[in-house]
């Protein structure tokens, strides 16, 4: 009977601590810096519908807020790393973008374990590149330089193989993209051998 109550005991904890360790990463990863205790968030732009608030330390930001009011108020939270951005999240438990050499690299639902790391949809990439243009907008009017700025790449995909091909290699390590070139090239080239032979 002892030994069924430390089994039992074993497996609650197993399973009470899994989930929030598969979860961490997703913030972690993507964190910006530390934002101090005492930081008086500056308004710099107040317009009829949009508001920007800029936290910053030794003329670095850490997190800019971006407020915007359309019958409800939306606020879009810009978080940076050593000057660079890192993460947008939108109404702080809402949708969060991960950003990596300024490149949307993840998006995920806070307090849930659902993470794209692949942004290969359109609305994604839209949203991606809205709010690096609106983070870059923010840094311009509190005329903070973010000397490693660069514009996203735009990149146009046509088909299910530059899309295979487009994700990075971190999230699929064990296929690296020359690996996944070849396997589709060398497929596409027996296609049409086995086509021109009638096969």
């Amino acid at each position: 009977m002892k030994l069924f109550a430390k089994l039992l005991t074993a497996g609650f904890l197993t399973f009470s601590i899994a989930p929030s360790t598969i979860a961490a990463p997703q913030n972690e990863q993507f964190a910006g810096d530390a934002v101090p205790p005492n930081c008086q968030k500056k308004i710099v732009k107040q317009g009829t519908r949009e508001t920007y608030r800029l936290c910053q330390s030794n003329g670095k930001p850490i997190e800019i807020e971006y407020e915007y009011f359309d019958k409800i108020s939306t606020i879009t939270t810009f978080s940076y790393r050593d000057g660079q951005l890192t993460k947008a999240c939108e109404n702080q438990l809402g949708s969060c973008m991960g950003f990596k050499n300024n490149q949307a690299a993840a998006a995920w639902i806070q307090g849930e374990e659902k993470v794209r790391v692949a942004l290969t949809n359109p609305e994604d990439q839209a949203t991606a590149t809205d709010n690096f243009q609106r983070s870059q907008t923010a840094l311009k009017l509190f005329k903070l330089a973010d000397n490693r700025s660069v514009t996203p790449k735009v990149t146009k995909l046509q088909n299910i193989r530059e899309y295979f091909l487009a994700i990075p290699d971190e999230f699929i390590s064990h296929i690296p993209q020359k690996v996944r070139a070849q396997s589709i090239d060398a497929t596409s080239t027996n296609l049409a051998a086995c086509r021109s032979n009638n096969l």
